[in-house]
């Protein structure tokens, strides 16, 4: 009679033997090929990110890149600022206190301080707060409030150079604009606010940058964020739009000092099965396209960030253009229109979801508020701010 150690290497990977009671023969079946463990196997998609924020510099940034960083991160410091009047703030200061914290944080244009976190949460949330931050059609998300309010937060009181800082800026927007590629535009109509799922890598790859993580525990930190990632387009219109940016910001950070003091995670979160891609993607969503398409080219330039007009969804943006533009052509005002007609593109009032709206916050995503403002209004910046 045979004896089968089960406990040895041999059994280890799911034989089978049969034996009969004459040792006539033995039956392996082996259900995977046997791999030499030896052999380098090819970077997936997560690891590949990876390596493009550590290798990635300013170096392989195109021409225009650093002026067209400094104009959206100016822009973005002021509707951080410009947001702590909008209506988020009350709530958010009796939240502050409610949470008795103690930091050296600062909470922009407030003179508080709190804890690193809870920084990122609001400033983040602010930056949102007036939907006048920028806008990166390809996610399609605003990147921009993400990564300063988890970046800020994170120096805690140090100091870091203009050249690093624009460096991880730029490195954070082309992870996130090119994971929005990858997930295609299916991953938006889902119902997925991309700032909040896919911003928050721009946040971490980031923060990554500016503080030198190797590859390897960037991945967990990759790891870590795909099941921090949230954000639902049915909150648009809402105090909790904003505050998708606010809980991006904040889980970028905690993603990041979770990994850097050895916190573990899948490291192929983005390509595995029950991973990011599979979970929250669509049937032509590839990692794959993310991955290869990294600084191929840079999207900061290429398609680059838009800026904002007007404080508001920027679908509305067009149509109200060009009522400015008639307007000044032809010289009408309020009084002699008798109705306006706008034609959308296909899915363009996907995110339109007010057509009455009642709150300041659901009139941001209203095409009849925002023309009708843009019909009314002498000094259409200012006054829209104010509507």
């Amino acid at each position: 009679r045979f004896k089968c150690d089960w406990s040895s290497d041999v059994c280890s990977s799911d034989l089978r033997r049969v034996i009969s009671a004459e040792p006539v023969a033995v039956f392996v079946y082996i259900h995977e090929p046997i791999r030499n463990t030896h052999e380098r196997q090819p970077m997936g998609a997560t690891a590949r990110i990876a390596e493009f924020i550590v290798n990635t510099n300013t170096a392989h940034f195109p021409e225009g890149s650093e002026e067209k960083a400094i104009k959206v991160i100016a822009d973005t410091y002021a509707v951080i600022l410009a947001g702590v009047s909008s209506e988020v703030a009350k709530p958010l200061q009796k939240y502050l206190e409610s949470m008795r914290e103690s930091g050296a944080s600062p909470i922009l244009g407030t003179g508080l301080t709190t804890s690193p976190e809870t920084a990122a949460l609001i400033n983040g949330t602010y930056g949102h707060s007036l939907d006048y931050d920028d806008v990166l059609s390809i996610m399609p998300a605003h990147p921009s409030a993400v990564i300063l309010a988890a970046v800020l937060a994170s120096i805690d009181g140090h100091t870091v150079s203009g050249k690093d800082f624009i460096e991880a800026y730029i490195t954070g927007v082309e992870v996130g604009g090119k994971l929005g590629v990858g997930m295609t535009n299916d991953h938006y109509q889902r119902g997925y606010h991309a700032t909040g799922t896919l911003a928050l890598f721009s946040g971490l790859a980031a923060l990554c940058k500016l503080y030198k993580l190797d590859a390897a525990t960037i991945q967990q930190a990759l790891g870590i964020a795909g099941s921090m990632a949230s954000g639902l387009r049915r909150n648009f219109g809402t105090m909790t739009k904003p505050l998708h940016t606010g809980l991006a910001a904040r889980s970028a950070l905690t993603a990041f000092r979770l990994a850097q003091a050895g916190f573990t995670a899948a490291p192929d979160i983005m390509e595995a099965k029950a991973g990011f891609f599979s979970t929250y993607g669509a049937p032509d969503s590839d990692p794959d396209v993310t991955a290869e398409g990294l600084g191929n080219p840079f999207v900061i330039t290429n398609p680059g960030i838009a800026v904002k007009k007007f404080p508001c969804c920027y679908a509305t943006h067009r149509g109200m253009d060009g009522v400015l533009t008639l307007r000044d052509r032809l010289g009408f005002d309020a009084n002699s229109v008798e109705k306006v007609i706008c034609r959308m593109p296909p899915g363009g009032m996907h995110v339109l979801i007010y057509p009455r709206p009642v709150t300041g916050l659901e009139g941001k995503f209203s095409l009849p508020y925002c023309i009708a403002a843009a019909v009314r209004s002498e000094e259409h910046t200012s006054e829209l701010q104010s509507h």
